[in-house]
Formats: structure tokens, C-alpha cells, sequence
């Protein structure tokens, strides 16, 4: 989804259709943007049949939209995601796709680089030295190490059905409840890893996170701590589900 991602929005555009596997399709949606935004999309689906766009008369929140349109929209085996203003490599979703599906994934996921808007540079956020597989529990006992792979929307890929089987999930619909303003993303790939049994994480970082001064993890709101304490319960509950409460998890 986009909402008035500005200059941002075209390199992303641009690397997705750019993608080298090019068997797929994209949900592409205008969030109420009152930039420039609206005219992109439908310029790009204009060119490529691949892009399905949708605009939406008022901003809507993420949760409310994602299952919305992949049920009315998506008819793709796998589901991935990026934020309007990031962008992929080239081989994204060549090394991706044939990961989770080599190994029958609930959850595949791939590393990051955070580009600096500011300062011009990149550096790795996270990446692993080489595939690694690991059960639902044993992701839980090694969460202190790899949670971060998990910690957003983004850089990862579900199968369809298993993230429309979410749809509902009262742990999710809770956050909107509670009034949760940060660490969403976390909280809902917190839930989906919680009922998953196969998760793998490749030994690549092509995914892009760019980080600039107007960027919503560059902001603070008092509502933070209350969000990050929410967080913090809710992980204690996820390590204690699958029996990994002891000193390591409850010192990270």
C-alpha cells in the first residue's frame, strides 16, 4: 500500500516489474495519497497487466486492506510484501519462491539492507550465513538471535492460504483494540510464526529498507511505550506457548 510515498514510489515500481522470476502479480494500492501517487499506479498498470490497482477514497489502516484485496484480488500460491518507498534486487523473488517451495515453508524468509537516505550508504540489517530450517518451537528457542527476521511484513514469503486462514485472528484484531502505534508489524508476524511448523531463512539480503527523516520508524510518540510493553507481554506468552521461557529469553 501507498500513501504519498512521493519520489519513493517509481525505484520501487521499477523493481518489482524488473524482477528476473516474472510469474506473478501485484496488488498495488493507492492508500488515499493526495501526491502524485494515484496517476503512477495506473500509468505502470497501464504498461504491465501484471500491477492490480486499486484506490482507496480515504486512508485506510494496513491490517483492514491486506486481507481485503488478497481475497477479493489474490490468486497467487505465495504472498509477499513492500512498503512503497523500499525496493527489491533484481533476484528477489528468484531465490525466494524456489526456497519455500524446495522446502514445503510456512514462512520463508531472506535478509535486508537499510539504505541511509540522508547520509547516501547502506549496510546490512540482517542476513545469515547460510540456509537455515527450523520447526515453530525451535524458532521460539532461537528467537533472541532471529527474531528480527520475523519483525516486519516485509522480506519474507507466505503461502496465500495460510495467511488468509489469519483472517480474523483475535491476537490481531486485539493490537487495533489496544490502540497499538507501534511494533504492528512485529505483533502480527509474531502471531503467523506462532502457527507455523516450517520456517526457513536464506542466506541472501535483497530486500532494501530505506530510512529517511519523515520515515514513520524515525518518529517518536509517547504511544511507544505503551506499544513496546504490549510487545514485550506478548513475546513472553509466544516463548512460554513453546516452552523456551528461561533465563535467555526472559534477559533478551
Amino acid at each position: 500500500q501507498a500513501y504519498n510515498p512521493g519520489e519513493y514510489l517509481e525505484p520501487c515500481i521499477k523493481s518489482v516489474l524488473g524482477q528476473t522470476y516474472t510469474d506473478f502479480e501485484w496488488i498495488l494500492i493507492d492508500n488515499a495519497s493526495t501526491d502524485g501517487t494515484p496517476a503512477m499506479i495506473d500509468a505502470y498498470a497501464e504498461k504491465d497487466s501484471r500491477i492490480i490497482p486499486i484506490h482507496m477514497e480515504q486512508n485506510t489502516p494496513i491490517l483492514y486492506l491486506f486481507y481485503r484485496f488478497l481475497r477479493e484480488k489474490g490468486s497467487g500460491k505465495y504472498v509477499t510484501y513492500i512498503d512503497s518507498d523500499d525496493w527489491w534486487d533484481e533476484d528477489y523473488l528468484e531465490k525466494l519462491v524456489p526456497f519455500a517451495e524446495e522446502n514445503d515453508l510456512d514462512f520463508a524468509l531472506t535478509g535486508a539492507v537499510q539504505y541511509l537516505q540522508k547520509e547516501g550508504r547502506s549496510s546490512v540489517m540482517r542476513q545469515w550465513d547460510e540456509p537455515l530450517l527450523l520447526t515453530g518451537d525451535g524458532f521460539a528457542r532461537n528467537f533472541p538471535v532471529i527474531g528480527a527476521f520475523a519483525g516486519a511484513m516485509w522480506a519474507s514469503l507466505r503461502p496465500m492460504e495460510k495467511v488468509l486462514a489469519m483472517e480474523g485472528d483475535a491476537r490481531d484484531i486485539e493490537l487495533w483494540k489496544q490502540g497499538i502505534t507501534w511494533r504492528i508489524d512485529t505483533l502480527m508476524m509474531l502471531n503467523y510464526v506462532d502457527h507455523c511448523q516450517r520456517i526457513g531463512i536464506n542466506q541472501y539480503a535483497p530486500y532494501h529498507y530505506r530510512r529517511f527523516a519523515g520515515s514513520l520508524s524515525r518518529q517518536y510518540m509517547d504511544t511507544y511505550f505503551q506499544s513496546n510493553l504490549y510487545f514485550c507481554q506478548e513475546l513472553e506468552a509466544y516463548f512460554r506457548r513453546h516452552g523456551v521461557w528461561d533465563e535467555k529469553t526472559e534477559a533478551y
